[in-house]
């Protein structure tokens, strides 16, 4: 009997704390996504990220006068 192995997805993770975010995807027409897998199940869902950065623009704009410092930990790993 023939074994076909699936290639494990290549995650991306932040890079301090390499924390899993999702897949990098690119799309027949040339848009890129990520493709993000539901935790503890086994769906998944494809966001560009034309969509993603518009999302948190959106969010962090929603919510005026409120600014995040920088953590230390994202300082020292932009050095």
């Amino acid at each position: 009997m023939e074994e076909r192995s699936v290639p494990k997805p290549h995650l991306i993770k932040t890079p301090v704390h390499k924390i899993p975010i999702g897949e990098a995807v690119k799309k027949p027409d040339g848009h890129y996504s990520l493709r993000i897998k539901k935790p503890k199940g086994s769906e998944y869902e494809e966001l560009s990220l034309d969509h993603l950065i518009s999302m948190v623009v959106t969010e962090a704009d929603s919510q005026p006068g409120i600014e995040q410092a920088p953590h230390p930990e994202g300082a020292a790993a932009n050095q």
